[in-house]
């Protein structure tokens, strides 16, 4: 049991590592009946009764908590994360409560975007919020790079305003199927690469990964056995060559790190060999009160440097 910093209530606390196959039923997905995947060929389809999502399922009003949700560490700073299913108005009362930062989802694969995410992208921006989105990760579906170029095309690119964070791609359990998308290690770190360096071709910054250490060094794994200079993928035609992406190149994303337990825990095994730090730390999913609460790593004005800047 533990104190939850935002709600300032008690909850039972859940190690992240025993949560694997449920972890994916607290993100909100979309559904495609059919997938053709021009890199992997025909893939399984999805199921035509998926996760709840803003489509099929209901929604959950959120109202702020009473109280100041501000962490105890002087240098943190508290966030939360939503997706389609939840609807916030009142974005005055949340960023008096403390809460400084929102992360929502604009997209997912290549064929669904959220349907409140202008409203609640505006809706906290308007209100002095830092903002960013999110794209959950649907490998069977396109290609990284096809990804990438719908989820900037579709909300999730990024501005020098100090109020915008870079976007942030969600690599987690596949929800529709084998954990890791019926792909190898091999083929995970060369769709990632492949997503990340489109997403900075069309924004010019990296995106923030979010994933979990279980999940990330199950699916991805780490070999720094090959791969050009600058980790960028060798193109022959319209055909993308097989390449091992160096941790390194990866490991250059900041980390947005989820485990559901009192402490951060081992981070990703590319982030950790490097010591390298996370930059935000989910550490509770409230699933019945429709968000996530987060920890930045750092102070505010390091929050809004990231915004204006792009770089941690």
């Amino acid at each position: 049991v533990k104190l939850n910093a935002v709600t300032k209530k008690w909850q039972y606390e859940i190690d992240y590592n025993s949560r694997v196959p449920l972890f994916s039923g607290h993100i909100e997905i979309s559904q495609k009946p059919n997938v053709t995947s021009p890199s992997l060929g025909v893939v399984k389809p999805i199921p035509t009764n998926p996760t709840t999502d803003a489509t099929t399922g209901g929604t959950t009003v959120v109202t702020p908590p009473s109280g100041d949700v501000t962490p105890s560490e002087p240098t943190s700073v508290a966030g939360i994360d939503i997706s389609g299913h939840t609807v916030l108005s009142d974005w005055a009362g949340w960023k008096e409560a403390g809460v400084a930062f929102l992360y929502t989802k604009a997209t997912e694969g290549d064929y669904y975007k959220n349907p409140k995410f202008a409203s609640q992208y505006t809706g906290a921006y308007d209100k002095g919020i830092i903002r960013g989105a999110y794209h959950f990760a649907n490998p069977s579906s396109a290609t990284g790079a096809q990804q990438a170029d719908f989820f900037v095309s579709n909300g999730g690119g990024w501005s020098n305003d100090g109020k915008t964070l870079p976007g942030a791609l969600d690599m987690e359990w596949n929800p529709y199927g084998s954990m890791c998308f019926d792909m190898t290690q091999t083929q995970m770190r060369t769709w990632i690469n492949d997503f990340v360096t489109q997403y900075r071709t069309r924004t010019g910054v990296n995106p923030m990964i979010y994933t979990a250490s279980i999940w990330w060094n199950r699916c991805v794994g780490t070999d720094a056995s090959a791969a050009g200079s600058n980790g960028t993928l060798p193109q022959t035609g319209t055909t993308q060559q097989a390449v091992v992406v160096k941790d390194s190149v990866l490991a250059q994303n900041p980390l947005w790190l989820a485990r559901y337990s009192s402490s951060v825990g081992p981070l990703p095994t590319m982030w950790s060999s490097q010591n390298r730090k996370h930059a935000i730390w989910q550490n509770a999913a409230l699933d019945a009160k429709g968000y996530d609460t987060n920890i930045f790593n750092g102070s505010l004005t390091q929050l809004r440097a990231y915004a204006t800047t792009g770089k941690l």
